[in-house]
């Protein structure tokens, strides 16, 4: 393990120059089959676009603190690297237990009795325990990988390309689905003893949804449905609650809340860590918000930043802190029906605290949208509305002699040089 987590580390600040790249181009491109041939090796955008990122003096974190001149950001593009390379390195020193006599119960993401990896009869059953855990590695490398070029380009120009998170959610669908078990939770799990408690306190109505075993035996089956339902209600359940987010904040504060790319993002997240992780997600990301606005004032120099970094961040704090988050998680989500009923009871409750907001601010004379004020209009805005105006004064007209116009109004237009060029003459 000492040998090969620097060997990761190197291998993950490679692999960030090709995020690197993937930052520079993504926004580039509206189309997202454009987004990829801007980073597909023998594609005519590949050839122009990546020319600056592999020459000899770019190498990975060295070459982007020293060709400074080559880069707009060289000291951004080696952090990326670095980043990188730390998160491959510290995920597989966190997910791969050290001893070659350890099984995937050391795992730093197995989750005992919900959270299993592996079923007691698998189809995977001629791949071992450690050799499976290094492809949920893999699987989760992907995820990490999206994130980190989402988080910069988002930093950058606040969008979030489908470049980022389209291939990487089909991927992750595909994933789960051949991995069977790789997941944190499973879709459905409950505990029979919490909901009969609660039983006593709920209609009548609901008491069917209230009783039956703690895990499904569908999903504790010899088959990849379980792992492909599971990715599938992620991605639903993921992108759901954005989009939930940025309809209740259209409709109530008259603007948009979220982006749709935040919708893309957090559906893509799902699809690898499932449902239930997706909502602990949402949830820790506005606690992250401190860290990542300190992170972005030191190397961005901006105060407010969108909210995909604080997704891509309330991720990585999810996986690498499983061992601490998920006791807390434990209680909530093991009632069962009662989380998506709770989940509902929360959006309307968020709903109404903002319209409550919006109304306490018409009773004290607060606007509710933005004044928007018109600026001084300058010199600089005057010349450049005359010079979009009529860019050749002479256009559809004869000539006049060049000898007795006046030369201010081609000087003030920033023309004057080119029209002696361009008529051989000098104006007196």
């Amino acid at each position: 393990m000492g040998f090969l987590l620097p060997v990761l580390f190197l291998m993950g600040a490679v692999l960030g120059r090709f995020l690197n790249l993937c930052i520079d181009q993504f926004w580039r491109h509206e189309q997202l089959l454009d987004q990829l041939k801007a980073v597909c090796p023998g594609t005519t955008i590949y050839k122009q676009s990546s020319r600056r990122f592999w020459r000899k003096e770019n190498i990975p974190i060295a070459g982007g603190l020293v060709s400074g001149s080559l880069r707009k950001k060289p000291k951004r593009e080696a952090f990326v690297e670095i980043l990188n390379g730390l998160l491959v390195a510290g995920l597989y020193w966190f997910m791969i237990p050290s001893g070659a006599g350890e099984d995937i119960m050391s795992s730093g993401l197995y989750s005992s009795p919900w959270g299993f990896s592996l079923p007691e009869a698998t189809k995977l059953e001629y791949l071992t325990p450690a050799f499976w855990l290094h492809l949920w590695y893999l699987y989760l490398i992907v995820m990490i990988e999206a994130l980190v070029v989402a988080t910069f380009i988002d930093f950058d120009w606040q969008i979030i390309p489908d470049g980022c998170t389209v291939p990487a959610m089909i991927f992750g669908v595909l994933g789960g689905w051949m991995l069977q078990r790789a997941y944190l939770f499973p879709v459905w799990f409950q505990s029979p003893d919490t909901l009969n408690l609660w039983a006593e306190f709920l209609p009548l109505w609901m008491d069917p949804w209230l009783h039956g075993a703690a895990i499904p035996d569908w999903i504790r089956s010899d088959s990849s449905l379980p792992g492909l339902i599971t990715s599938l209600v992620g991605w639903a359940v993921g992108g759901a609650i954005v989009w939930g987010v940025r309809i209740i904040g259209g409709w109530v504060l008259r603007r948009e809340a979220m982006g749709f790319g935040d919708v893309i993002l957090m559906a893509m997240i799902g699809s690898f860590i499932g449902w239930q992780a997706s909502v602990v997600v949402f949830f820790l990301a506005p606690f992250c918000g401190a860290g990542m606005a300190l992170f972005v004032r030191i190397f961005h120099g901006e105060a407010a930043i969108p909210y995909g970094p604080y997704l891509a961040l309330g991720t990585v704090v999810l996986l690498f802190g499983w061992q601490y988050i998920w006791p807390g998680m434990e209680e909530f989500f093991q009632m069962g029906i009662l989380v998506p009923i709770l989940g509902v009871v929360m959006f309307a409750s968020m709903a109404l605290l903002l319209q409550m907001i919006q109304l306490t601010k018409m009773a004290f004379g607060i606007p509710l949208e933005e004044e928007i004020t018109a600026g001084e209009w300058t010199s600089a805005d005057q010349l450049h509305y005359f010079e979009g105006e009529q860019v050749d004064q002479n256009q559809g007209k004869w000539h006049s002699d060049q000898n007795t116009r006046w030369p201010g109004t081609e000087s003030g237009r920033g023309r004057l040089h080119y029209e002696q060029w361009k008529r051989g003459h000098h104006w007196k």
